[in-house]
């Protein structure tokens, strides 16, 4: 028993034994006697009640902040740690290609100076996406992130990600197919957080796509949503990592099939910015056959 509660008791025996004396000195009564004892003992056994409710309400109240605070920190932990490792893969990248054709320039022919830029470029939009991914997911989490929802139509939205990842497309001969079942949609979210989304999930598909495979992107209503798919031939992912796969975890990222780096950060951001817009992601993969991610918003209302 609580020392709170102890004391409530205490307090309790207390003052019966206060109503007992004043009861015998001032009634001779026995019913009304009867009456106003207990009522105040029923008065002190409800506030009893009360206070260990309150009691225990705040106990549960403070270890579920403890919890929260606990998970908030291992979370941030476990980020940094897959952070400092993904940085690390890009930066040794252009440092050791860069320190390399620094020592003897005029030793390099055409075709190794166009490598080793290759790399370099590489690596470095590697980079730039990981620092995007990190502080767009910053802003969320310290809620400094603007929503603004306006409603786009979705095949500008669609044709623009797509013209953003040719380069990446063309560095591994992958061919992405676009198909509309029903054209001149427009959905009602907020476009910085949607391009994200899609700059993520494309570039997911191809890091995970062999050279000269292929994506094929689709979209189309259904009810008052529209879905949007992303599919590719690639290497898919094991099961025992689908369930964690919009989580931040400890076992960090895949690398990819020309050993792209990444930090899984994307797709906690994906799943962060469709649910915001009050949307569905979800994914499907076979491995070794490839991998659906689909994902839902909801469509401008006509009438």
């Amino acid at each position: 028993m609580h020392v709170t509660q102890l004391l409530s008791l205490f307090l309790v025996a207390i003052l019966y034994f206060l109503v007992v004396g004043v009861g015998l000195n001032y009634y001779h009564d026995d019913l009304q006697y009867f009456i106003m004892t207990s009522f105040f003992v029923a008065s002190a056994l409800i506030a009893i009640i009360l206070s260990t409710y309150l009691l225990e309400y705040n106990q549960i109240k403070i270890l579920n902040q403890k919890r929260e605070v606990e998970d908030l920190v291992e979370m941030k932990s476990t980020l940094i740690n897959i952070l400092a490792h993904d940085l690390r893969s890009p930066c040794n990248s252009i440092v050791g290609f860069s320190n390399l054709y620094i020592k003897d320039p005029g030793n390099f022919e055409v075709a190794d100076t166009k490598f080793f830029m290759e790399n370099i470029n590489k690596s470095a939009n590697n980079l730039l996406s990981l620092l995007q991914n990190l502080l767009e997911w910053s802003r969320m989490q310290t809620n400094n992130y603007t929503f603004n929802p306006t409603v786009i139509p979705l095949d500008e939205l669609v044709a623009a990600n797509i013209q953003m990842a040719r380069g990446a497309l063309e560095l591994k001969s992958i061919s992405l197919r676009k198909t509309e079942d029903d054209s001149g949609l427009q959905v009602v979210a907020d476009k910085n957080m949607i391009d994200t989304v899609f700059r993520n999930l494309l570039s997911n598909a191809i890091k995970f796509t062999r050279e000269g495979g292929k994506i094929d992107l689709k979209y189309w209503s259904t009810g008052n949503l529209a879905c949007v798919a992303i599919i590719d031939n690639g290497v898919g992912i094991d099961m025992n990592r689908i369930e964690t796969l919009f989580e931040i975890t400890s076992s960090g990222s895949t690398k990819g099939t020309n050993n792209e780096s990444g930090s899984g950060l994307g797709l906690v951001l994906c799943h962060e910015f469709i649910v915001k817009n009050d949307g569905h992601i979800w994914v499907k993969s076979n491995k070794g056959e490839g991998t659906t991610f689909t994902f839902t918003l909801p469509l401008k209302q006509t009438g």
